[in-house]
C-alpha cells in the first residue's frame, strides 16, 4: 500500500511540474511585465538574422517590449508600450500561440517571445502606431 501511495505522489508531482513548466518563461514574464531577455537566430531566405528580445517596465509603469532584428547593414527595432490592462490578453494569446506551435518553438525557442509572428497580437497591438513603432538604423 505504501508503494502505491509513493507512486501516486511521484506521478502527481511530475504532472504538477510539467504543468508549471508548460507555461513558457515569456508568457509568465509578460503577465507582470517582469524583466526578460532572449537572443536567438532566425533563418530567412538563406540568411541567418540575429534577434534580441527584451521586456522591461519603464519609470511610468508601462511595459516596454523590444524586438531587434540585426541585418547586414543595420537593424530593425520594434518597440511597443503596453499598459498593465493589455498584458493579460497578450500573455494569453502568446500562450495559445506557443501551444499551437510547440514543435517549432522546441526547434527554435526564440519564437516563444517573438510577438511579431503571432497574428492575433500583430493585428490587435503591433499594427497600432499608438502602441508600437518600427525604426530602422544603419550601422
Amino acid at each position: 500500500m505504501k508503494k502505491i501511495q509513493i507512486a501516486v505522489f511521484i506521478f502527481f508531482s511530475v504532472c504538477t511540474f510539467l504543468q508549471v513548466y508548460a507555461e513558457n518563461n515569456f508568457s509568465k514574464a509578460l503577465r507582470n511585465c517582469d524583466n526578460y531577455t532572449k537572443e536567438g537566430v532566425i533563418p530567412f531566405n538563406n540568411q541567418n538574422f540575429n534577434i534580441s528580445i527584451s521586456l522591461n517596465k519603464n519609470m511610468k509603469g508601462v511595459c516596454v517590449y523590444k524586438e531587434k532584428i540585426h541585418q547586414p547593414i543595420g537593424y530593425q527595432l520594434l518597440t511597443c508600450n503596453f499598459s498593465k490592462g493589455q498584458l493579460p490578453h497578450i500573455a494569453d494569446s502568446m500562450e495559445r500561440y506557443n501551444q499551437f506551435f510547440k514543435k517549432e518553438i522546441a526547434q527554435n525557442n526564440i519564437f516563444e517571445a517573438k510577438m511579431s509572428t503571432n497574428g492575433e497580437v500583430f493585428k490587435d497591438y503591433l499594427a497600432n502606431p499608438a502602441i508600437c513603432n518600427i525604426t530602422y538604423k544603419k550601422y
